[in-house]
């Protein structure tokens, strides 16, 4: 997460945070870089379970099928990109 978007949410690095939207959430630590584009988080792809603290970057993603895609070929899914707010999380 870029450091602007953090400050603006009080988040520091190594903070838990919630990532959420309308489909669901994710809890996981903060990682703040000046590489990240202002507005934008990233999630490390590659993750299993146990990396988060809760839930997954899959909660956010959803499983709607494109059925002329499927239709000739394999369904898709948005899985690198979606909509979604942070905030500082509580402990657990």
């Amino acid at each position: 997460m870029n450091p602007a978007d953090a400050q603006s949410r009080g988040i520091q690095d190594g903070d838990l945070v919630r990532v959420f939207n309308d489909r669901g959430e994710v809890k996981l630590k903060a990682k703040l870089h000046q590489g990240i584009r202002p507005g934008m988080v990233n999630v490390f792809q590659g993750w299993s379970p146990a990396d988060y603290v809760d839930g997954t970057h899959q909660a956010l993603t959803h499983e709607t099928i494109n059925p002329a895609q499927q239709a000739i070929y394999e369904p898709n899914a948005a899985y690198c990109d979606a909509l979604a707010e942070v905030e500082r999380a509580k402990e657990v």
